[in-house]
């Protein structure tokens, strides 16, 4: 039974076309995915679908009702979980739920056991006292998803709804999820993680306000015209670059020590692939074809001619402007470092030694220590016992002498949404002292900003926010740049595409240091560090 439709569904802002001609059905119980790059509309759709926004043309129904004329009874029997927070920081997790219980109109005599329910699913039964402001992000996220299920809806929209969530906590709430479906519940969800796009009975890949195609994972992987390759080999960089030259045509992204390649079908692909390598003087060892996954497939459907991006190493004062990076030696050591809040110990005693020039990354789950650990390793937050030199720099007694010498992207970009891409490179630059503008044209072209330049940043998609983020850290020309889960949230194409950038600059002697709930690198774990 078809409980969600649309025919033709548009929406403009002004000469943007954000959602174009949009045909869709959804059955009740299905879990219908929505992928696609940033600013493919996503967003768009689920706001019309929700009522929040009115279309500029077509139609669209959601159980029955439609979108424009019955909004409120849509509102009264559907969920929505927005990108953006919509609790109440100063109440409890308890108070968060009551205030949504009643606002749906929960009776009294269900809502404590709904409560008991959503709590020891989400295990923030412990924290039920304490104050949202005070959850952590993954926690905030999954009091979110509780507010939305009080009043058990029958179609839940779900939008980006475990960005900056470790794998543990998103595992749990796709179980509980898959629970309500088989009671029943419809789902949408927008997501950035193929793994995610995985679980869904269909998924929808959008791209420039369109549907490319709407198919099982399984017919998506199966209809794939490439052959994937992937390459281990001592010089990835050099090994992608000579690719790039081939008269074949492919497309080379890196994967941590990993190099996959989309190559067209054919047998002789591979030795091709293998002979071009070897003229190239690269070592290989080991090449071979793998399974399509939903990441390849999601970068197949939505390739673009993009412009070949500058090297790290040029525009920014040239490749002799890093040499003083390539150095011998410990660009981080910790001994038994300590931050403890009160009589909550948030990193317990951790050691570590990270050398110059080398990619490290914490991984561990939501409250595990991973941003606390960075914040002080950037001067931000004094230890509470332990020694820790960054660059040489002792971190509790000269944290002032970091600041023009290390860069630093946190989880909430720190970014000035009023002004426009040109006026927070200028702020950035004003504030490291930066005066060349050689410096700022090489952001724009390494962030592929070109045409964004006048552009306010409230406007911009998550993955262009992402690349002028980093710009905007390293104007300066940091010698260690700290990444605090830089691509959470983010589609696989800005994905692929950041941490290229970060391999180049990792490959002219830049030491980089990143958290992720999804990352390889150190495990941390109630503030404690395990390999």
């Amino acid at each position: 039974m078809e409980i969600i439709k649309t025919q033709e569904l548009s929406k403009n802002f002004g000469e943007i076309t954000a959602v174009d001609k949009i045909d869709l059905a959804v059955n009740r119980g299905e879990v219908l995915g929505l992928i696609g790059p940033n600013g493919a509309g996503k967003t768009t759709l689920i706001h019309l679908l929700t009522g929040l926004l009115n279309p500029t043309a077509g139609h669209a129904d959601v159980l029955g009702f439609d979108t424009v004329r019955e909004a409120d009874a849509i509102t009264e029997r559907t969920g929505y979980v927005s990108q953006e927070f919509t609790l109440y920081g100063t109440l409890t997790v308890e108070e968060n739920l009551n205030f949504f219980a009643a606002l749906h109109r929960v009776p009294f005599s269900l809502r404590e056991t709904r409560k008991k329910t959503l709590l020891d699913w989400s295990r923030l039964q412990a924290f039920r006292w304490r104050r949202a402001a005070q959850l952590s992000g993954g926690m905030q996220k999954k009091l979110h998803l509780c507010s939305a299920l009080i009043h058990q809806p029958e179609v839940l929209f779900l939008d980006e709804p475990t960005t900056g969530v470790d794998p543990v906590s998103r595992r749990e709430l796709w179980e509980i999820l898959y629970d309500l479906v088989a009671q029943g519940l419809t789902l949408v969800v927008a997501t950035p993680y193929m793994d995610e796009a995985e679980r869904c009975h269909r998924v929808t890949l959008m791209h420039q306000g369109k549907i490319l195609r709407s198919e099982s994972p399984a017919v998506l992987r199966e209809s794939l015209k490439e052959t994937v390759l992937e390459l281990r080999a001592d010089a990835l960089l050099t090994a992608k670059e000579v690719l790039s030259r081939a008269s074949i045509p492919v497309r080379c992204y890196v994967m941590g020590d990993r190099l996959h390649i989309l190559t067209p079908q054919g047998e002789q692909i591979s030795a091709d692939v293998a002979r071009i390598l070897r003229e190239g003087s690269i070592r290989v060892e080991n090449l071979r074809q793998i399974t399509p996954t939903m990441e390849d497939v999601f970068l197949s459907l939505t390739a673009t001619d993009k412009p070949q991006r500058v090297s790290a190493s040029v525009s920014i004062g040239g490749a002799d402007a890093f040499e003083e990076q390539q150095q011998p030696g410990d660009a981080l050591r910790l001994e038994g470092l300590t931050k403890a809040f009160g009589e909550f110990v948030a990193v317990d005693g951790i050691s570590l030694t990270v050398r110059r020039g080398e990619i490290f990354g914490f991984l561990g789950p939501n409250g595990s220590g991973k941003t606390t650990t960075i914040r002080m390793l950037c001067g931000l937050l004094l230890p509470t016992s332990g020694n820790g030199r960054v660059l040489g720099i002792d971190i509790a007694t000269a944290p002032r002498n970091l600041k023009h010498r290390i860069g630093y992207m946190s989880q909430r970009f720190s970014l000035y949404p009023e002004l426009t891409v040109e006026e927070n490179l200028e702020f950035f630059a004003g504030g490291y002292g930066v005066k060349e503008r050689q410096r700022k044209r090489w952001a724009v072209e390494m962030a592929h900003l070109n045409g964004f330049e006048r552009r306010p940043v409230r406007q911009l998609s998550g993955g262009v926010k992402q690349r002028l983020a980093l710009v905007c850290a390293l104007l300066h020309h940091p010698e260690i740049l700290f990444l605090d889960e830089p691509t959470a949230g983010v589609d696989p194409s800005s994905r692929r595409e950041f941490w290229d950038i970060i391999a180049e600059l990792a490959s002219v002697g830049t030491t980089i240091s990143g958290s992720a709930t999804a990352f390889s690198g150190e495990r941390l774990s109630s503030g404690r560090l395990t390999r």
